[in-house]
């Protein structure tokens, strides 16, 4: 990485990061990526914009929240199909052909 950009907070940087890309791809992380994903996913669903949210599945690391998508889709509590806007990718070929 050669650039640097400086953000004064958490919101700024998630505005920062919808405005600049393209398509969002998460690796296994923590609650900063849960919340990333979240926002840019949230965002799309209410139509801010049209940008596509890839977990990258690796080794399984996102079964468990998998799992929470189509627990609360089954339960009524996603409006419409949460792969609309959130996809995963199981192999890095599959992520290539995503992207």
């Amino acid at each position: 990485m050669d650039i640097e950009i400086a953000c004064d907070n958490l919101t700024d940087r998630k505005q920062l990061m919808m405005d600049q890309s393209d398509v969002f791809v998460a690796l296994p992380g923590g609650i900063g990526t849960l919340d990333e994903v979240f926002t840019v996913a949230a965002s799309a669903t209410i139509g801010y914009h049209q940008k596509l949210v890839i977990l990258y599945n690796i080794k399984g690391f996102w079964n468990p929240l998998i799992a929470v998508l189509n627990d609360l889709q089954q339960r009524g509590m996603i409006r419409g199909d949460w792969q609309q806007y959130i996809k995963v990718a199981d192999t890095l070929e599959e992520l290539a052909t995503m992207l």
